[in-house]
């Protein structure tokens, strides 16, 4: 009983560290992706909301509003 642990235990270890990369390895190769297509520069971009959680900031809120609204 004792040597079919130790043999069960080497086999996951063997298949851990090298039949599981090779096997994804083999895997990726086969169903390779195209590469992504990326949008003209001029495109229109989506809208994007920021939430700024703030407690007790009235010190730091309105230089903080300025910095976000001069974002790009």
């Amino acid at each position: 009983m004792l040597e079919l642990i130790a043999l069960l235990s080497c086999a996951a270890m063997a298949y851990h560290h090298a039949a599981y990369p090779l096997l994804l390895h083999a895997l990726a190769r086969k169903t390779a992706l195209e590469p992504a297509v990326q949008p003209p520069m001029d495109a229109a971009q989506p809208d994007v909301t920021i939430l700024v959680p703030a407690y007790q900031e009235s010190r730091r809120i309105r230089e903080k509003i300025r910095n976000l609204a001069s974002l790009d």
